[in-house]
């Protein structure tokens, strides 16, 4: 009676996640058809297992011959199914007293293997301990290697590799690594050494984690983690280009410092002889931003932020400083303070 019963080897991710079985019957009404779960000596209905689903029952007749075919079509959840379920198909004419099925067949699920790398952002001060970790769910898959890549504007560049034998290798001085190995995951460990000197400043990256299946049919993911150095500010300076100001146009008063531009926010600010304690910023109405990439020291290029037309700022603080307040970390760094004075021309 049973004509056919479809499963598919192997599903994956994007796979239809269904399979269906086809049974011929004499032309009565007193007939069943269903899928069971294997269970060694013993056999369930999967109407019973929440993963699966009954979706499309057909019932058409056979002309010329008194008999009719049913077919029926279950669907499951790739997540949640079991992986390698065994399911058979039974048909039954109790009329007859007849019962057919099949062999059981396993349901296989090559399921994504799934890698996660955190923290998503590090942040890494000099001379602290900073590590980046990979994750990868590889459901036993046999594998060769787990890499880890540094991404920049040229490309991605190999810094580290992972063998299965559990040989970690490093390309790179300032990175180490270590990895532990189970039945299902493989988790590594990235160590940077974040002390001051050459070559500090290249691992302010993005860098990404992948595995290299020897299956290369089976989904792999690819995860990202992005590490920022915490650098202060360096050679934060006020710049004045007199002791005495005019109120003319071209007059500035700037702020230059290295610094991240990315993170940092530079302002004027001012304050009185009566109040040392307390400053106040300058608007930003007329405030131009220039960072030069070439002039670097340390870590980060040269940011000048220019502020002009600063009569009425000038009128009311002659002390200036400028304050680079980084927006990572919330830390706020401050200039010495000069004094100048307004003069305005009529």
């Amino acid at each position: 009676m049973v004509t056919e019963f479809f499963l598919q080897d192997p599903y994956y991710s994007e796979s239809n996640h269904s399979f269906s079985c086809k049974a011929t019957f004499d032309d009565n009404t007193n007939v069943s058809l269903e899928i069971q779960q294997c269970n060694g000596n013993s056999y369930e209905t999967l109407t019973d297992d929440s993963d699966f689903a009954l979706i499309e029952t057909l019932d058409n007749g056979i002309a010329g011959n008194c008999t009719h075919q049913i077919s029926i079509v279950y669907s499951f959840n790739f997540t949640t199914a079991s992986n390698g379920t065994l399911l058979r198909c039974l048909a039954v004419d109790n009329t007859l007293k007849l019962n057919t099925t099949v062999e059981c067949l396993r349901l296989v699920l090559q399921r994504p293997v799934f890698v996660e790398m955190t923290p998503m952002t590090l942040y890494a001060r000099l001379d602290n301990a900073s590590e980046l970790k990979c994750s990868i769910q590889y459901r036993g898959y046999a594998w060769s290697t787990v890499n880890i890549l540094q991404q920049n504007t040229s490309g991605s560049v190999l810094l580290l590799n992972v063998s299965r034998d559990g040989e970690v290798e490093s390309k790179n001085a300032r990175i180490n690594g270590s990895v532990t190995i189970s039945e299902d995951y493989i988790n590594v460990t990235v160590s940077f050494d974040i002390s001051p000197g050459l070559g500090v400043c290249e691992l302010n990256q993005t860098y990404s984690c992948e595995i290299q299946l020897l299956d290369t049919s089976i989904a792999t993911t690819t995860a990202n983690s992005t590490l920022l150095l915490e650098i202060p500010p360096s050679n934060l300076i006020v710049e004045t280009l007199s002791s005495t100001y005019y109120g003319l146009i071209f007059e500035t008063i700037n702020c230059t410092a290295n610094v991240n531009p990315n993170t940092t926010v530079m302002s004027l600010v001012g304050k009185t002889a009566e109040s040392l304690n307390d400053y106040y910023p300058a608007e930003r109405n007329n405030l131009q931003i220039f960072v030069d990439s070439e002039n670097k020291i340390g870590c980060y290029p040269t940011l000048q932020a220019v502020f002009s037309k600063l009569e009425f700022f000038l009128s009311s603080y002659n002390w200036v400083g400028c304050v680079a307040n980084d927006t990572v970390n919330g830390q706020s760094y401050i200039t010495e303070f000069k004094q100048v004075s307004v003069s305005i021309i009529n």
